[in-house]
C-alpha cells in the first residue's frame, strides 16, 4: 500500500515538473516571438524615419532652387533697369549675395557669352550665392542657395521694325522690342542637414525697349 502511494506521488511529481518545463518553455517561446516582433517594428520605424528625412530633404532643396527662379530675374531686372556700379547700390539683402560680375551687364547686353548648359553653378562663381545669408534672403539657415546667371544670345523678334524694314531699327526712335536677349537663370538648392541637391532652370526673355523688358 505505502508503495503505491509512494508510486503515484513520483508520478504526480513528475507530471507537475513536466507541466512547469513545457510552461516555460512556453513562455521563452512567447518572448522570442515578442522581441522578433518589436525588433522588427524599430527597425521599419527607423527606416520610415530615414525615408521621410530624405524626402524632406529633396523637398527643401527643390523649394530653394524653386524660389532662386524669381531672385535671378528680379536681379536681372534690377542690373539692366538701373545699372548700378557697385554692389552696394542693390541694397540690402542683395549686395550680400549678389556676385559684382554680373555689374556691367547693360553694357555686355548684346556680346557673345559661352555657357555650358550641363555645368552647374559653382559657390566660387555664382553670380548669386546666399552662403551665411540664407536667412536674409527669407530661406532657412541650414539651406544654400546659388544661382547662375547668364547672357546666351540675342535674335530679333517677329512683328518688330527689323522684319519689316522700317527703317528706324537701332536709332532709339520707336524700335523697343525690335531685339529679345535670352537669358539662362540657373539655380540649385542645398539641403545642408542631408546633403540633398535640387537644380531649376529657366530661360528669360529681356526686351529692351519696352516697358519690364519682359
Amino acid at each position: 500500500m505505502h508503495t503505491m502511494t509512494a508510486l503515484r506521488k513520483g508520478i504526480k511529481a513528475c507530471e507537475d515538473d513536466f507541466q512547469r518545463g513545457t510552461a516555460i518553455i512556453m513562455a521563452i517561446l512567447i518572448l522570442l516571438i515578442l522581441s522578433v516582433i518589436g525588433v522588427y517594428a524599430v527597425s521599419t520605424s527607423t527606416v520610415e524615419t530615414k525615408i521621410t528625412g530624405q524626402e524632406r530633404g529633396f523637398q527643401e532643396a527643390f523649394y530653394t532652387a524653386d524660389s532662386g527662379e524669381p531672385i535671378g530675374i528680379y536681379i536681372t531686372k534690377r542690373i539692366l533697369h538701373d545699372d548700378p556700379q557697385t554692389v552696394s547700390a542693390l541694397g540690402t539683402p542683395w549686395s550680400s549675395v549678389v556676385n559684382g560680375n554680373l555689374l556691367g551687364m547693360s553694357g555686355r547686353l548684346f556680346t557673345n557669352a559661352a555657357r555650358d548648359p550641363n555645368q552647374q553653378p559653382d559657390p566660387s562663381s555664382a553670380s548669386i550665392n546666399s552662403a551665411g545669408h540664407s536667412v536674409d534672403l527669407g530661406l532657412p539657415d541650414y539651406v544654400l542657395l546659388l544661382v547662375d546667371i547668364d547672357r546666351l544670345q540675342s535674335q530679333h523678334l517677329p512683328g518688330g521694325g527689323v522684319e519689316f524694314a522700317a527703317g528706324y531699327e537701332s536709332i532709339g526712335q520707336g524700335g523697343g522690342g525690335d531685339v529679345g536677349v535670352l537669358i539662362s537663370v540657373d539655380s540649385v538648392g542645398r539641403y545642408g542637414l542631408r546633403g540633398a541637391e535640387s537644380r531649376v532652370n529657366i530661360g528669360y526673355l529681356y526686351v529692351p525697349g519696352l516697358a519690364g523688358g519682359e
